[in-house]
């Protein structure tokens, strides 16, 4: 099974072809993240959840989704770990706020598509905002939902705060929330990060809230990991980010951004 759409971050289409961004989805995926749009960092450089300050592929990681630190270049791979993603909206911006709310509600039924066709195990909503533009009203709260996504009840729903550098003050309990859609998959954290989650409880955490996982380090990797990165606490549904291409241009919905 090969990732629905390109396979390059270049494009071989002509000058006058706008980009376009791209899914990374497969049928049969254990999870699949939905997020808001592209930030201008993942844009520019074609790849989710690029930008420094968001912590997708640290919560990936610290949660036990996946069994090592990926960085935003491998982003293709992440199928092979049976996760997806998507956004409702294919369009950048530096923030949510720079593009009407109406664009993300219409994006909400082209996503639904994408999400039937790929029939995951469980949909994850990158932020409760993306939950309320993708189902139409608002979440129960944290974790897993008590309702599913029309037209795909086989598929548990989950919401978690959004990865986005805005909710780094609420570092634990998005942890939290990103370990229970790991668990509910029957996948656990390694054993230094659960270590730092006792340190985390015992008040070892940093200035923002979050711990100190600044000299642990990814199996495999051999640098050690930055610090938590410092934002403004609050919006829980700040931006995402998405991999783009011009090489296929969806039918479907309205140009998706943020």
């Amino acid at each position: 099974m090969g990732v629905i759409g390109i396979t390059t971050n270049t494009s071989d289409t002509s000058a006058d072809e706008p980009p376009v961004w791209v899914d990374i989805l497969e049928p049969g995926l254990d999870l699949v993240f939905v997020g808001f749009n592209p930030s201008l960092v993942a844009w520019r450089t074609g790849h989710y959840y690029a930008n420094p300050g968001n912590r997708f592929y640290h919560l990936l990681w610290e949660s036990g989704l996946t069994p090592r630190l990926l960085g935003p270049a491998e982003d293709r791979t992440l199928p092979a770990y049976g996760i997806g993603v998507t956004d409702l909206v294919g369009r950048p911006s530096a923030g949510i706020d720079d593009l009407p709310r109406e664009e993300f509600v219409a994006g909400a039924n082209p996503t639904l598509a994408r999400l039937r066709a790929a029939a995951p195990r469980a949909v994850c909503c990158n932020g409760l905002g993306v939950h309320r533009a993708l189902v139409g009203r608002s979440a129960s709260g944290l974790g897993r939902q008590p309702h599913g996504l029309p037209d795909l009840p086989s598929a548990a729903l989950f919401v978690v705060p959004s990865s986005s550098g805005r909710c780094n003050g609420r570092a634990a309990e998005r942890l939290l929330a990103w370990r229970d859609v790991a668990a509910f998959l029957g996948r656990h954290p390694a054993p230094e990060i659960v270590a730092s989650g006792r340190a985390m409880a015992r008040g070892r955490v940093g200035a923002d809230g979050s711990p100190h996982l600044g000299r642990l380090r990814g199996p495999g990797q051999g640098a050690i990991l930055p610090e938590y990165q410092t934002g403004p606490d609050g919006d829980p549904s700040g931006p995402s980010h998405a991999y783009h291409g011009r090489r296929q241009r969806r039918a479907e919905g309205p140009s998706r951004g943020l």
